[in-house]
């Protein structure tokens, strides 16, 4: 599988736990965190492309391995303010 262009639209929910910010992916159970939330938007885009990387390198489709992420998630996306996309293409 060699596709010149991928193109994902995800929903990103950015939880504040504890200490650190988590960015949870809805579509795809995919998470990353960091101590800010830029920090998390930045780990999560590096964990979300390393992952497509890893799937196209075995050639499996992007992602086929992930289901979304648990509706609790989806209730707190639903409730939350929305901004602006992540603005990241790799």
């Amino acid at each position: 599988m060699t596709p010149e262009t991928l193109d994902f639209k995800l929903s990103v929910l950015l939880l504040k736990e504890d200490e650190m910010w988590v960015a949870q992916c809805l579509q795809y159970d995919i998470a990353a965190q960091g101590k800010t939330i830029a920090d998390a938007k930045e780990a999560f885009c590096r964990t979300f492309a390393g992952q497509v990387c890893v799937d196209l390198y075995h050639d499996v489709e992007p992602l086929s391995g992930f289901l979304p992420a648990p509706r609790e998630y989806w209730n707190q996306f639903k409730k939350g303010e929305r901004s602006l996309p992540l603005g990241r293409k790799y």
